[in-house]
């Protein structure tokens, strides 16, 4: 009773805490790993997978050994990105290092209609420290804190961003929840044009089972921007494990325009996980995909 009062305490003042007003940053919103994208972001409160971290730094706490991953994404709009991480575990918690690179080439100067005069490219880094710990059996705490740095043409910017979360363990096996305010912070003007943050507050439950060879896993998470022009809805995920080898995923979200659904699979084999997300957009632009390879040693 007493870790389930502590998470409601952390969890009310959340609300509170992420105001904005404008939309920048947009990278922020898809700078996650594989699993986390074809299961459209929804496993924010997984109390076994430290890569759900990108979603709430309380996942930090199930970091059980050194980990490393990459991943390559390749958005809509010939956006890509590459992002490695590494966490590793101590006795008083798990640490965490992320550096990502998003970049955008050969958008094109013009001045008038017409023939284009030129072109240049869009550069976005981030890098993050992250730690996260079991304050309780029951309850595990963890923050992240994020330095980002924009370039665009000749004007550039930078910022920083911290993350909160919480992660509650419920008496019934297999049920946890979460809550999490992600990208809380500010950015400096690129010449006189305020670039904030898209700060999120997202509730969440998890919940696992296994059945012979199966293991399977839902997972639903509710979120509110507190951005102008912010998205507001749910995502909904679902995995199947067989063998602890092969997962097979999908997601489902709602408050976006142009994309609802994802799905991907993931391979386990000895200390090496691949896994892969599709992401199809609607409205002509195109497809995303996601390769992400770790190594848990």
């Amino acid at each position: 009773m007493k870790s389930l009062i502590i998470f409601v305490c952390f969890l009310l003042p959340a609300y509170g805490l992420a105001q904005g007003t404008s939309t920048g940053e947009a990278s922020l919103k898809f700078l996650f790993p594989a699993r986390i994208l074809s299961m459209a972001g929804a496993p924010i409160a997984d109390p076994d997978n430290s890569t759900a971290s990108f979603l709430n730094p309380a996942c930090l706490a199930s970091g059980k050994s050194l980990e490393v991953t990459f991943s390559q994404l390749q958005w809509i709009q010939d956006v890509q990105t590459q992002l490695l991480s590494t966490s590793l575990s101590l006795p008083i918690g798990t640490v965490a290092f992320a550096i990502s690179s998003t970049n955008v080439a050969d958008i094109p100067i013009r001045e008038i209609p017409g023939p284009a005069l030129g072109s240049f490219s869009s550069h976005s880094t981030a890098f993050q420290l992250g730690y996260g710990f079991n304050l309780l059996p029951e309850l595990s705490m963890g923050s992240t804190v994020k330095y980002l740095y924009d370039k665009l043409y000749i004007d550039d910017a930078s910022g920083y961003a911290i993350d909160l979360g919480a992660l509650y363990r419920s008496p019934f096996e297999g049920l946890s929840f979460a809550v999490a305010v992600t990208n809380l912070g500010q950015m400096n003007a690129f010449r006189s044009q305020k670039t904030d943050l898209p700060t999120k507050v997202d509730l969440g439950g998890y919940y696992s089972v296994s059945s012979g060879d199966f293991d399977f896993v839902s997972s639903l998470a509710i979120g509110r921007e507190t951005t102008t022009g912010g998205t507001n809805g749910f995502r909904l995920g679902g995995e199947a494990t067989y063998e602890k080898l092969i997962a097979i995923r999908i997601g489902y979200q709602t408050g976006l325009d142009i994309r609802s659904l994802s799905a991907g699979i993931g391979i386990h084999y000895s200390i090496i996980q691949l896994d892969y997300a599709y992401i199809p957009f609607s409205q002509g632009f195109g497809d995303a995909n996601i390769i992400t390879v770790g190594v848990k040693l």
